[in-house]
């Protein structure tokens, strides 16, 4: 269902993308591009570890009325998650290589997120 979006918006970062999936906070896939190499990398789990600290934030921002969490990234050694919110059920993450432009990333994830919420 998604599966064309993910694609268009992981080839536009030319090669720089291990992954794209779109997720519910539950951690049920919707659909997913991308194969990792290395195991430890396969989108689908680090995204489903990710939706833990997607829902802690979201409740930190309740607590504090900041306002809905909209996107966040979380950058380490090995690669970048950039999740955005589609809805208040559902998001989609990408996940970056070293090096890779965030900004583009970032860009690309917000148009994406914008074009599948009819679709949910």
């Amino acid at each position: 269902m998604f599966k064309n979006k993910l694609t268009d918006m992981i080839d536009r970062m030319d090669d720089q993308v291990i992954g794209a999936i779109v997720m519910d906070q539950e951690g049920i896939t919707l659909d997913k591009v991308g194969e990792a190499p290395d195991p430890a990398l396969d989108t689908e789990t680090l995204a489903m570890e990710y939706t833990i600290i997607l829902k802690n934030a979201m409740k930190t921002a309740d607590m504090v009325n900041a306002g809905k969490v909209s996107e966040f990234y979380i950058r380490n050694e090995r690669f970048t998650a950039l999740l955005r919110m589609i809805n208040s059920e559902y998001f989609v993450a990408m996940f970056l290589r070293p090096g890779a432009n965030m900004g583009k990333g970032r860009f690309l994830l917000r148009a994406a997120a914008a074009s599948m919420i009819k679709d949910l």
